[in-house]
C-alpha cells in the first residue's frame, strides 16, 4: 500500500545564505539528539564561509507527532494548519500512515510542536530540511504556509524564516 509517509526532518538555522540549498548543503544532516543516523562533515561548522558562527542542526524526528486523516480533503478548508485536530492520534517519525491506519492510503495530517532556538546569525534563515515526503507535502509553520514538495523520492529544503519563531512553534504537514 502506498500512502503517506513523512522521514527525517530538521530545523537548521543557517547564517543568511540566498538560497535554501547553498545553506543547507545535501549532506549536512545530523540529529542533536545524540544519535547521528547520517554523516554530517558541516557538523559544527559554519554553512556560510563568510561567518565564523557555527549552524545549529536540530531534529524534529521522534515521537510526539500527531496524525489524523481525512478523506474528503477538507483540510485546507478548514484550517487544520492553524492546530492538530481533536481526533488526531500520537505518531513518531519516520513513519508510514498504515503504522497508524492500517489499510488507510490517501491523505493525512502530521502535526508537531517544537521549540526553535534564536538563530546565532545577525539575518539568519530557518530551514526545513525533509528527508522524504511521500507524494506531496503542503508545509505550514506557525498557521503560516511555507511552500510544498512534490516527488516522494528526494529530498527538499524549505526555508520557514519568515514563519518560525524563537521559542515554541507549530509545523503541520499535509501529506498526499
Amino acid at each position: 500500500i502506498a500512502g503517506a509517509i513523512l522521514a527525517g526532518l530538521m530545523l537548521v538555522t543557517a547564517s543568511g545564505a540566498t538560497g535554501a540549498e547553498k545553506a543547507a548543503p545535501a549532506d549536512s544532516s545530523v540529529a542533536v539528539s545524540g544519535k547521528d543516523t547520517k554523516t554530517n562533515k558541516y557538523e559544527g561548522k559554519p554553512m556560510n564561509p563568510n561567518t565564523t558562527t557555527p549552524s545549529q542542526t536540530i531534529t524534529l524526528d521522534g515521537p510526539d507527532w500527531k496524525i489524523a486523516i481525512y478523506p474528503d480533503n477538507r483540510g485546507r478548508d478548514e484550517k487544520w494548519f492553524e492546530a492538530p485536530r481533536p481526533e488526531a492520534k500520537p505518531a513518531t517519525v519516520p513513519c508510514t500512515i498504515q503504522e497508524i491506519f492500517p489499510n488507510y492510503a490517501g491523505l493525512a495530517w502530521y502535526w508537531k510542536e517544537f521549540e526553535a532556538p534564536k538563530n546565532p546569525h545577525p539575518g539568519g534563515r530557518y530551514l526545513l530540511r525533509f528527508w522524504k515526503v511521500d507524494y506531496k507535502a503542503d508545509v505550514w509553520v506557525n498557521g503560516k504556509f511555507v511552500g510544498s514538495h512534490e516527488d516522494g523520492d528526494e529530498p527538499f529544503v524549505l526555508d520557514a524564516t519568515e514563519a518560525i519563531r524563537a521559542g515554541a512553534n507549530l509545523l503541520a504537514v499535509r501529506v498526499l
